[in-house]
Formats: structure tokens, sequence, C-alpha cells
């Protein structure tokens, strides 16, 4: 049994293909990087999530 966003031989996601995932989303804003986050887990897992998934992204406005 795996736990968190594994693959069928329980590889994890893991925080270097998020790093990568971010990286070429950079310009995107909070609610595309989420979209396409989840979009990529989902499809890395084969949409067999071991448990519910949560995913918080934020826009921190630096202008002010």
């Amino acid at each position: 049994m795996h736990y968190g966003a594994a693959d069928s031989s329980d590889e994890e996601f893991g925080e270097e293909r998020l790093i990568a995932l971010i990286a070429e989303n950079r310009a995107a804003d909070a609610a595309e990087l989420g979209a396409a986050i989840m979009q990529h887990v989902t499809q890395f897992c084969r949409e067999d999530f071991a448990d519910d998934a949560t995913l918080l992204t934020v826009t921190v406005d630096s202008s002010s």
C-alpha cells in the first residue's frame, strides 16, 4: 500500500517533480498553478489516490 501521491510501483510524485512543475508554470496565477499540479499528480497516480487530495495555492501581491 502506498501513501500520498504515488504511481502503481509506489514511486512518489515527490518534491523534484513538484518543483519542476512549478518552474514550468511560474507565470500562472494561483488557480492555474493549482489546476496544473492536480492534473499532473492525477495523471501520475492514474487517478488512484490512496487518500483525499488537498492542495492550497496562494497569490502574494508584492507591489505594496
